[in-house]
């Protein structure tokens, strides 16, 4: 019976972090189990429990078991595999009642909803027969908060209202759709090199794929695209899989795009340093799956799915939002718990009401049981039973969302006749239920502007025979898109809806013994929509499949160029999302990319208009360094700290805002001293908006920021470190990184992670120091805390200086030479103002 839940991945774990919404999430408890309470399960579970008492173990009224041929009348359990035959012992109802609640819920059932199951007794009893009257006393029992939770309850006696819809709104209606394509798919066979106008690398992959009796596709696998996009030299054509061919048609059309070499990232990494600097499980399906759901590396957001938090930003905007998935649990759709909204989960068949063969049945419009199932979920006192509460509260949530959803879908017409040779995982009825539910919108919710919707494909995990398992799967794929792409332009709404196709990691380019291919890394994906700027391929493909290629890091494994970020920000963007920090709020680690990988709504819609913030201005590449007693790379947090710690002060030295400066580590170097310890160099990237006025950037600028930044780290947030001297006493020995151990994580006993809880820096109004004040400082942690107000200069034996007076190089006076006006000074001595001359 359990498999109405339908567990969320292939290993059957339920997220651990998962907080359902309502009082649950608005507490911070957690609750993973809370997974399985989705439209499709409870109403699954309600129906299995309904036709078990009616029919037995047959798949009767949705219920569980054979399938029957024809549905046997009520009551006859002669053709199921099992039915239940406990009789409540008891002399009277009341009785009766209690032995069931002392069998199935451990006599917590509460006076209230004995009373209600007696009343519905007597009444079906009366009027139906004894029999009718016993069914549905085991019937509401089964559905009760007291059989699906542990608590007890008290009620209020009052009906319990229906959690109340968002007010609608004028705005616009947009809706993505996000194909996952679940096991890793072998996306190097979906987007290839093609051999015509002698492609180099098009010999090159076919030989890494095992050549002729490899997995690599030939000629008459493909169908050609224009490739010249892709910048590769000598190719100016790609490959699609020919069981893709609407891949090939929508990208011809202008309004599809591939992104190549795309997969989870932290920051850009390179052969040397992606051990170090990536922290995930990689080559996993439920570490990389969970990955790609969140996009949310550092795990900074306050919603567990990129999804999720797109609708949370647009609800709080005063959007009215809705998230859907298809037959399964989605975490990418899941928001912040204390929003209260609950995605729905939708069975590929349709989705599925509330269901029983006599007294609740929509096709004979029977409703008899209804007021009987909506007193046993009546409204509980606040602190009486949470999770009974959330039971009852979902139990009439989903039901009254299944009912409206059935009727809005009965009454929607589509154009397109959604036909299908063949129809692996139901991709194509799926897509069918999801345009349904697009065209027949205002149905479904009144006003409603943004849509989301989760399609999961599974049976990619192609260990064998990869070849021959894409050519059953994709065409049933590649026949749902179309009917679902003609679809929407056959109804005029291609502009407002986007469709993402993605998978959690690609896979190996070299094949295994099975003629298959294992887990891989990076992977080629597509989207397609009316307002997309297709017939392009974005991202970096690899230039060689050979293991001397930098991004193949051994076993055949491609490492992403292009991160899952790179998409998500110009998507945001489209969707309506187009603040910077709400932005951040979606995809926190977005600003770990510096400006090279991320595109905006300009580069990939045709109406779009907005940039990456602080991009477009000067970069400046400047070094941070650590002295610690350990050799260590800094931790992820730690460089994202020091960078926040940049931007932070970079944002007061210009007077602009936080948005428009970007900052990333991009590389690390461990350097051991001839004392025995060691300092860690990081190269910190600086980029800044372009509207940022140049003429108050420059290199030297650019250093003391980080310098500062560098300080302040020193003591508040890399463990074990000190500032390392501007002129070390000592001449450090190079150590190459690959002889250093690379933790992944900092030491357990110190916490590196938490930022200073109040900020050392001295803020003072630049119009109220003096040149006095600034040569007061003798250090330069002292002068640099002074933001804005004093700048230290290294060159004149350290001095700190009124901010905009420090002496160029030109007005740098050495020794025996006359001594300059001030504010300037001698750079190795002081003034003899008898002699006039430098000391």
């Amino acid at each position: 019976g359990q498999m109405v839940f339908q567990p969320p991945d292939q290993f059957s774990f339920f997220d651990p972090g998962f907080s359902p919404p309502g009082a649950l999430g608005a507490t911070e408890l957690v609750s993973p189990e809370s997974e399985v309470m989705t439209m499709s399960s409870i109403t699954g579970i309600t129906n299995g429990f309904f036709s078990l008492n009616t029919w037995g173990l047959v798949h009767a009224g949705n219920g569980w078991g054979t399938y029957l041929t024809k549905v046997a009348p009520v009551g006859d359990t002669s053709s199921s595999v099992g039915y239940v035959t406990y009789n409540a012992a008891g002399e009277d109802i009341y009785a009766r009642i209690d032995d069931l609640s002392t069998l199935l819920t451990a006599g917590r059932l509460s006076p209230e909803n004995k009373q209600v199951l007696a009343e519905a007794h007597s009444h079906f009893s009366q009027n139906y027969g004894p029999d009718r009257g016993d069914r549905v006393l085991i019937e509401l029992l089964s559905t009760s908060p007291e059989f699906h939770t542990s608590n007890t309850l008290r009620k209020t006696g009052l009906p319990r209202a229906l959690t109340p819809q968002p007010n609608s709104t004028s705005s616009d209606y947009k809706a993505i759709v996000y194909v996952d394509l679940f096991g890793g798919a072998d996306s190097f066979n979906i987007l290839t090199p093609h051999p015509d106008g002698g492609c180099y690398l098009y010999d090159d992959y076919f030989a890494a794929r095992g050549g002729e009796k490899g997995i690599g596709l030939t000629t008459d696998d493909m169908n050609p695209i224009n490739g010249s996009s892709a910048g590769i030299p000598g190719c100016t054509k790609m490959g699609v899989h020919k069981k893709l061919s609407a891949y090939k048609d929508i990208f011809d059309e202008g309004a599809g795009i591939f992104f190549s070499n795309m997969g989870h990232l932290h920051k850009p990494v390179h052969k040397g340093n992606w051990i170090t600097e990536t922290q995930t499980d990689l080559f996993s399906h439920t570490s990389m799956k969970r990955e790609s759901h969140r996009v949310d590396a550092f795990l900074e957001a306050s919603g567990p799915g990129v999804l999720g938090r797109m609708l949370d930003i647009l609800q709080d905007d005063g959007y009215v939002v809705a998230a859907t998935s298809m037959d399964r649990k989605a975490q990418m759709i899941d928001g912040d718990p204390k929003t209260g909204r609950l995605a729905d989960v939708v069975s590929s068949s349709g989705p599925r009401t509330i269901y029983e063969r006599e007294f609740m049945n929509w096709r004979d419009g029977t409703d008899q049981l209804r007021p009987y199932l909506e007193e046993v979920h009546s409204e509980t006192v606040e602190n009486a039973g949470m999770f009974g509460n959330m039971w009852s509260q979902t139990f009439l949530d989903v039901w009254n969302k299944a009912e409206t959803l059935t009727r809005s879908l009965k009454e929607t017409r589509l154009l397109t006749e959604f036909t299908s040779r063949t129809d692996v995982g139901d991709i194509n009825k799926s897509l069918r239920i999801v345009a349904e539910m697009i065209v027949g919108r205002n149905k479904r919710i009144d006003g409603l502007n943004r849509d989301v919707f989760y399609i999961q494909l599974r049976g990619f995990d192609h260990h064998m025979e990869v070849k021959q398992g894409l050519d059953l799967s994709l065409p049933s794929l590649n026949a749902g898109l179309k009917n679902f792409w003609n679809e929407i332009k056959a109804q005029g709404i291609q502009n407002q809806v986007l469709v993402i196709q993605g998978s959690e990691f690609g896979r190996t380019v070299s094949p295994n013994s099975n003629s298959g291919s294992d887990h891989g890394w990076g992977g080629n994906y597509f989207i397609f929509g009316g307002d997309v700027k297709g017939g392009q391929i974005f991202g970096e493909y690899p230039r060689s499949f050979s293991e001397a290629d930098p991004t193949n890091i051994g076993r055949g494994r491609v490492m992403p160029t292009t991160s899952w970020e790179a998409l998500w920000y110009g998507v945001n963007q489209w969707f309506g999302i187009d603040i910077p920090s709400d932005i951040e709020t979606v995809i926190p680690n977005s600003r770990n990319f510096g400006c090279s990988v991320l595109y905006s709504d300009t580069d990939l819609f045709h109406s779009g208009t907005g940039t990456v913030a602080g991009c477009g201005g000067p970069t400046f590449t400047t070094e941070v360094n650590f002295n610690l007693a350990e050799p260590r790379y800094l931790t992820g947090e730690e460089q994202k700290l020091i960078c926040d710690l940049a931007v932070d002060i970079s944002a007061d030295r210009l007077s602009e805002g936080e948005d428009d400066i970007r900052c990333y580590i991009s590389d690390q170097t461990i350097i051991e001293t001839a004392d025995g310890g060691y300092i860690v160099t990081g190269e910190a990237e600086l980029n800044f908006d372009y509207t940022i006025n140049e003429n108050k950037l420059n290199a030297g600028l650019a250093q003391k920021i980080t310098k500062t930044a560098e300080s302040f780290a020193s003591d508040f947030v890399v463990a074990g470190a000190t500032p390392v001297s501007e002129a070390p006493s000592v001449s450090p020995s190079s150590r190459p990184p690959s002889l250093t151990p690379p933790p992944i994580s900092p030491p357990t006993d110190v916490p590196t992670t938490a930022a200073p809880t109040k900020s050392p820096i001295i803020f003072v109004d630049p119009g109220s120091a003096t040149q006095e004040y600034c040569k007061s400082f003798t250090d330069k942690k002292a002068c640099d805390l002074t933001i804005p107000s004093c700048e230290w200069d290294q060159r004149f034996k350290g001095t700190c200086y009124l901010t905009g007076t420090v002496p160029d190089k030109d007005t740098c006076i050495t020794n025996n030479k006359p001594c300059p006006p001030p504010p300037n000074q001698c750079c190795t001595g002081t003034c003899d103002e008898t002699l006039d001359r430098c000391n």
